[in-house]
């Protein structure tokens, strides 16, 4: 039993997903949510329901929640597949069934799952992004990336930047130091 709270395109590529999973006969949960996230931080996630659950995704074991601002339709499917492997088990890490059914996963099908991602995301999903002094503009905002995890971020152009191109701004990920790219 799953239940769906996206546009019909997204609906789309959970579907074929699911179908895939049952190709390869991957234990996922049937009871399982699917609605959109915004943002630019986040691909996907996924959480077991709880009664402080909404009424409607209560119904359901797990609730699944994919970005809606994804360029390529096989970086959707790749996130989509990691948030459904969640489900399997009875931990929501990276560790045990997860990894062991990303690994087979990953062996047929042409997919890389991974836990960590970088992809591409519409500008739009940095529209709402706030700066201390206001909303995203793109022409006020330059492009920087992690040295180590390659996380690209957005940020306001900076005065006075090191010779080194380091900036301020730590990364959430790796907490390396953000630089200009």
């Amino acid at each position: 039993m799953y239940g769906f709270a996206v546009n019909s395109k997204l609906k789309q590529l959970i579907e074929e997903c699911l179908q895939l999973m049952e190709e390869l006969q991957v234990p996922v949960s049937t009871s399982v949510y699917f609605k959109e996230c915004k943002g630019f931080s986040r691909f996907g996630y996924c959480k077991r329901n709880t009664n402080t659950a909404s009424r409607r995704e209560r119904a359901f074991q797990y609730t699944v929640a994919i970005n809606r601002y994804f360029l390529h339709d096989e970086d959707c499917k790749t996130t989509i597949i990691h948030e459904l492997l969640h489900t399997i088990g009875s931990k929501l890490g990276h560790t045990g069934d997860w990894k062991k059914w990303a690994k087979y996963v990953n062996a047929h099908t042409p997919y890389n799952v991974g836990r960590t991602a970088s992809f591409e995301l519409q500008p739009i999903a940095y529209r709402n992004r706030r700066i201390s002094t206001g909303n995203y503009d793109p022409a006020t905002m330059d492009v920087a990336e992690c040295p180590k995890c390659h996380m690209r971020i957005y940020i306001r152009k900076e005065r006075g930047v090191k010779a080194s191109g380091a900036t301020k701004y730590i990364c959430k990920k790796c907490k390396q130091r953000i630089r200009y790219i």
